[in-house]
């Protein structure tokens, strides 16, 4: 039987070992979105890739990231996203997993209850979902009713959540 110390360090080492399946990005040779890792890319796709004061993010990844609050004016920061608050969220970011490519730097959060998912914004596009705007951000990436099965949504309502 087992003591409780080499209970705790079986724990740890699978812990570790799981970490290290996680790969990091590998660097890129010009500005890359602080907030889904990723070069400028298609506007249509990703937004605007805004650039101020060594720091670089699509617009797109700024609207849907989950925990960036927009606190400045509309001609502060990055349409009032503030360098500080993002940055901030690229550190949280920097913790969650993406489920699609399984990096780090997932900033946007899967609104459906219950559901611990995270992902880069492209990696969502990549599988297929759909972000839309509405006044409220919130993702939900693979929870979908009436919709075929291989078209993914990410809903944003203002006043009630469509479930995807």
């Amino acid at each position: 039987m087992k003591t409780i110390k080499e209970k705790k360090e079986c724990q740890r080492l699978r812990k570790s070992a799981k970490t290290r399946r996680v790969t990091q990005r590998k660097p890129s040779s010009g500005p890359v979105c602080r907030l889904c890792l990723r070069e400028p890319g298609d506007p249509d796709k990703l937004g605007e890739f805004l650039q101020k004061d060594n720091l670089s993010v699509h617009y797109f990844c700024l609207i849907l990231s989950s925990k960036l609050p927009q606190r400045g004016q509309s001609n502060r920061g990055f349409h009032g996203f503030l360098p500080e608050d993002i940055k901030k969220e690229a550190a949280r970011a920097s913790r969650k997993i993406c489920f699609v490519c399984k990096k780090k730097g997932a900033a946007i959060k899967c609104q459906k209850d219950q559901c611990i998912r995270n992902f880069h914004l492209p990696c969502g596009q990549e599988r297929g979902c759909l972000s839309q705007f509405f006044g409220e951000y919130k993702n939900m990436p693979t929870h979908q009713q009436s919709i075929s099965s291989n078209v993914h949504i990410v809903t944003i309502e203002k006043s009630f959540l469509k479930k995807c």
